[in-house]
């Protein structure tokens, strides 16, 4: 399951670390870069199914001991940065 785990980690969280980054970038950037705001908007959607998929990941790679902590903390982290995310679009003018 480790390996699972981590494939699905690394193939969830590298678009979602991407996504992220163009969100913030789209938000504090200049109008050049997202004149209409369509990375702020759909890169904050997808974040959450990603985020989510990243969590789970993250819960695979841990040892079974330790996977209710893992999922509580991993999903508290994906929750927080998508409320982020949702503040960023949400005060965006």
């Amino acid at each position: 399951m480790r390996i699972v785990g981590a494939v699905l980690a690394l193939c969830a969280g590298a678009p979602w670390l991407l996504l992220c980054l163009m969100v913030v970038g789209s938000r504090f950037g200049g109008g050049s870069f997202d004149p209409h705001g369509y990375v702020l908007i759909l890169g904050t959607v997808l974040a959450l199914p990603l985020g989510l998929l990243t969590a789970l990941g993250a819960v695979l790679l841990a040892p079974s001991a330790r996977r209710a902590r893992t999922t509580a903390l991993a999903l508290a982290v994906a929750l927080l940065v998508w409320a982020g995310l949702a503040t960023l679009l949400v005060t965006a003018p």
